[in-house]
């Protein structure tokens, strides 16, 4: 018995196993995309976490200048901060809290032309500055998003 089309309309048409195998490409290209849309996520979670990072730990800088040589006393300071969908707030622990930002004072005199060069002071003199280092963790994934540096003098801000 041969099978033979005597008409078009017959013969004209798609198989199971044709349909099948559309299916499993159209499948194979969707988890593509999947896996490059889970990828560009995390991508855009880390950039955000780095601009914010940035912006508090500028803000902490300026808040330090404001404060002043005479009145930024020694010692390291914590705060925590939550990211909500209208800012970033201050909170009060850890507990809930998206950033850490250190802020770490310590009084001394530069020696030389580095950072390596400066020194704790001994007793007070006009040389005598304070170097504010401010370093913002990122808490969902425990990492230092930026880390900052700067000296306080008697003469200025």
């Amino acid at each position: 018995m041969r099978n033979v089309c005597y008409r078009k309309a017959r013969c004209a048409g798609v198989t199971f196993i044709e349909l099948l195998i559309a299916t499993l490409i159209m499948v194979m290209a969707l988890m593509g995309l999947m896996s490059l849309w889970v990828v560009a996520f995390s991508f855009t979670a880390q950039s955000s976490d780095t601009g914010v990072g940035y912006n508090l730990g500028r803000l902490e800088v300026e808040r330090m200048k404001d404060i002043g040589f005479f009145y930024a006393s020694d010692g390291t300071q914590t705060r925590f901060f939550k990211q909500t969908s209208s800012g970033t707030t201050e909170v009060a622990s850890a507990a809930g809290a998206d950033f850490q930002v250190t802020t770490s004072v310590t009084t001394g005199h530069l020696t030389g032309n580095n950072d390596t060069s400066f020194q704790l002071a001994a007793s007070a003199s006009d040389q005598e500055m304070r170097r504010v280092r401010v370093t913002v963790t990122a808490l969902r994934v425990k990492e230092v998003v930026f880390d900052t540096m700067t000296y306080l003098s008697r003469g200025g801000r």
